[in-house]
């Protein structure tokens, strides 16, 4: 009987990706929910201060946007790898 050479070509990398798959499935809905949140607090509180601060100070605002912008990017940085590491669990691996 003969086999097909590529039913085994790969069988770690077959795990592996097997398992990444599995991890991004559940990382994904976890982290559209955590961003959901982050969206729906971030204008409900500050939605009403921005515009006054955009109508009276555009210059201050400038600076409260970039910043603002900055700490979003460092906020979903930290989520994300938090998310990996839970999707890894305690072997690190």
């Amino acid at each position: 009987m003969v086999q097909n050479p590529r039913s085994n070509l790969f069988p770690r990398m077959n795990k592996e990706l097997k398992k990444a798959l599995t991890a991004a499935w559940i990382e994904l809905p976890a982290y559209a929910v955590l961003v959901g949140l982050y969206l729906w607090l971030a204008v409900r509180c500050l939605s009403s201060w921005l515009a006054q601060l955009f109508h009276e100070h555009k210059a201050i605002y400038a600076v409260v946007a970039v910043g603002l912008i900055v700490a979003q990017g460092l906020l979903l940085e930290l989520m994300e790898r938090g998310l990996l590491a839970l999707g890894r669990g305690r072997d690190g691996k």
